[in-house]
């Protein structure tokens, strides 16, 4: 079994959710959907509830890795921390999964940066619900990073089964 530990700063999230409602709350509002705000923009006075949604996601995803959470206390740890000091960096979430030995390890980058788009999305689509703003295309790619989540976990390295026809 492998241990691989996936941390995020907590700012990272609030900075990229901000800026990001910007640019897809503009691009709302040009392709006409009718809007109750004229433009889904998060703001600094939305801190408070950019981290309530954040702390949120980042439980949603505890909830689809956590079949690679058995066996974690084994080795002398837990697996999910959030608003805690990793690495001497404070204010972080900390993932650690046990993945098999099969386990294709060029995934790992990706299922890095699915979890960051995971949670930036659900942020973006609570917030976006929230402010009565047209949430559907939110929710959509919210359900599609957990979607690559799942998918980058199954990835195993196989044997191959050659036949020889020594017979």
């Amino acid at each position: 079994m492998q241990l691989i530990v996936f941390s995020y700063p907590i700012k990272d999230f609030v900075n990229d959710a901000q800026v990001l409602s910007l640019y897809r709350g503009k691009a709302i509002a040009v392709t006409g959907a009718q809007l109750i705000n004229s433009e889904f923009k998060l703001s600094d006075q939305d801190d408070s509830l950019i981290k309530k949604y954040l702390k949120s996601a980042a439980v949603k995803i505890l909830d689809v890795v956590s079949g690679y959470t058995k066996g974690i206390q084994d080795y002398g740890t837990i697996p999910f921390e959030y608003d805690v000091t990793y690495n001497d960096i404070e204010s972080q979430i900390v993932y650690r999964l046990l993945f098999p030995d099969n386990f294709v390890t060029t995934s790992v980058n990706q299922i890095d940066e699915s979890i960051k788009d995971a949670i930036v999305n659900y942020i973006l689509y609570r917030s976006a619900k929230l402010k009565a703003t047209e949430f559907q295309s939110f929710e959509k790619d919210w359900e599609e990073s957990l979607s690559q989540i799942r998918s980058y976990l199954q990835r195993r390295n196989t044997s191959t089964v050659r036949n020889m026809n020594l017979f």
